[in-house]
């Protein structure tokens, strides 16, 4: 993985920063499963939703939980 000098010069742990937005990502998602759906605006410039920014960085595991459970709805 490369990692930009400043988030080395910066202290930053690109990993674990990573890994938190993710993590946070899964919450919002069950969250949104267990009170019956998505609570979020679209950005307005790029109309983007949580759903298209995880399927950019590929968390697989927050696309499915979002969208494996709303076939049933």
């Amino acid at each position: 993985m490369t990692v930009c000098l400043y988030h080395l010069y910066a202290g930053v742990d690109v990993d674990a920063a990573r890994s938190r937005e993710r993590l946070t990502m899964l919450d919002d998602a069950n969250r949104w499963l267990v009170t019956g759906g998505w609570s979020e605006v679209p950005h307005e410039k790029t109309g983007a939703v949580s759903l298209h920014i995880a399927a950019a960085k590929g968390y697989a595991d927050v696309i499915k939980s979002a969208v494996c459970d709303f076939t049933y709805f």
